[in-house]
């Protein structure tokens, strides 16, 4: 099944070996070159926001995220964990630009498989991307393949 971002915020976040709740979902962090949801930002109850590693979530669903345990929980482990956990990456709203020069939108929304983490589709204000598309996640922009762009929706068809 695929899942949104914009749809997965705010997912309350439970331990499966205590069945608590541990906190609830406000960001990803990507990893563009493997095209895949690489951790998620965990805004904990009485705690610190912290990070937990995809290969640690056992089930992420519309309604719950679990993990293996409370002790899955991590802090930003480098510079780019770090700026996602601050904010300063944040995807929706960000402008997306083509490799080959133009602006298509901004970012609405990306949906990835939950079972994966693996980024399925961009949805940018004017069209859509393909998940493997994605080159790098900027504090300015989001750049994108042009060949990604759906095809039909490029700036150069028409």
């Amino acid at each position: 099944m695929t899942l949104g971002f914009q749809q997965s915020w705010r997912t309350p976040v439970y331990s499966r070996d205590s069945a608590d709740e541990i906190g609830h979902v406000i960001r990803f962090v990507v990893t563009p070159g493997t095209h895949r949801v690489a951790a998620v930002h965990v805004a904990g109850r009485r705690r610190r926001a912290q990070l937990v590693d995809w290969s640690s979530i056992v089930g992420f669903g519309p309604d719950a995220v679990v993990v293996d345990s409370a002790d899955s929980l991590r802090p930003a482990g480098n510079d780019h964990e770090q700026r996602v956990a601050a904010g300063d990456l944040d995807v929706p709203g960000r402008r997306v630009l083509t490799d080959g020069g133009y602006e298509i939108g901004e970012v609405a929304d990306i949906d990835f498989d939950e079972s994966s983490g693996v980024l399925e589709l961009i949805r940018t204000t004017r069209t859509t991307v393909g998940g493997d598309g994605l080159l790098v996640i900027g504090p300015y922009a989001v750049v994108v393949r042009h060949d990604a762009v759906r095809p039909g929706e490029r700036p150069t068809d028409g």
